[in-house]
């Protein structure tokens, strides 16, 4: 369901990332995984609009058209934070068959007990329009269910149709989970 890219940016250039993302402004608390008006009391987040920031969206967008080996246009970029109680809701990113999402790990370190995994599923025969939920209405005994746990300086490329969710962290992780999410469309 994802591919799994490693070590993306350089460590001198990834060890003080996280604290740039948390430090700068721009951040707020309004961000849904499903925005649909089906949806309007969903879960909320911590949001950053990241299109405007050159080593987000020219030289980390540049790096993933290397290693993906594959030329995209880009469509989004922007951060989201969790934390304990601030978890995502099951959706996709986009129905069109040329459209990719690459979500990169922020955080400097992650811990197992801190949780936080992204989830992913693909379900059988869902019932779905554009923006709603396939899992209210599909059969989820069925699903074939995977989860990546936060990986420091790790990135994953997933087609956008493909249902997810950014899970929140435990009680034990003190930090802002942060995830940069690329939304992308294949040239």
């Amino acid at each position: 369901m994802f591919t799994v890219y490693e070590n993306l940016l350089p460590k001198h250039i990834f060890d003080n990332l996280h604290d740039r993302l948390c430090d700068e402004p721009g951040w707020k608390f309004d961000n849904k995984s499903d925005k649909s008006k089906e949806n309007e009391y969903g879960l909320t987040f911590w949001y950053k609009e990241l299109k405007d920031d050159e080593l987000f969206a020219k030289t980390l967008f540049e790096k993933i058209c290397e290693i993906t080996d594959k030329k995209f246009t880009l469509l989004r970029v922007y951060a989201n934070g969790q934390t304990y109680g601030l978890s995502g809701d099951l959706h996709f990113d986009d129905s069109r068959p040329d459209a990719y999402t690459f979500l990169y790990y922020t955080n400097p370190r992650w811990l197992l007990q801190w949780g936080g995994s992204t989830i992913f599923a693909e379900i059988p025969n869902p019932v779905q329009n554009k923006l709603t939920l396939p899992t209210m209405k599909g059969d989820i005994s069925k699903a074939n269910v995977e989860h990546f746990l936060p990986k420091p300086n790790t990135g994953l490329l997933y087609k956008s149709n493909v249902t997810h969710a950014g899970l929140e962290p435990t009680r034990h992780c003190k930090e802002l989970r942060i995830t940069v999410s690329y939304k992308l469309l294949l040239e």
